[in-house]
């Protein structure tokens, strides 16, 4: 296969493992939602909206509402660095981790339900994210 199709074969693969609606009972628990992309980008670092943006290829107007919502629900904080007032940092809470930490239990299951050797090419994928990851700067 050439490059596009690779890709193209790649993204099915992916969303067969990872997203999709439950064929036992309808449930979108593994979709890779907004909020999900956030929590996961907020797991280990705070972030403004612009950084967000960029990072996870959100519109601001979704990225707003998104964050309005996440912080109603009390998954995300809001606050402002001391040295720049400009900017409106946020932050993943306790509730936001649990609700991420779910999803990653929930996906993992469902990935390998779908295929019990994932676990051997678990390292292969981690060179493949840094590649891909490489490529977007």
């Amino acid at each position: 296969m050439n490059l596009p199709d690779n890709l193209i074969d790649l993204r099915i693969l992916l969303e067969y493992l990872c997203d999709g609606f439950s064929k036992d009972d309808g449930s979108k628990d593994t979709i890779l939602s907004t909020k999900i992309k956030i929590l996961f980008a907020l797991e280990n670092k705070d972030a403004i909206p612009c950084d967000l943006t960029s990072e996870l290829s959100i519109a601001k107007s979704n990225l707003a509402n998104t964050l309005k919502s996440m912080t109603q629900e009390n998954l995300v904080v809001s606050y402002k660095n001391l040295n720049s007032t400009k900017n409106v940092y946020y932050q993943i809470t306790d509730k936001g981790r649990a609700v991420l930490k779910e999803y990653k239990e929930k996906i993992t299951q469902n990935a390998l339900d779908k295929c019990s050797s994932l676990t051997n090419v678990s390292d292969k994928l981690d060179q493949i994210i840094q590649i891909i990851k490489e490529c977007k700067k």
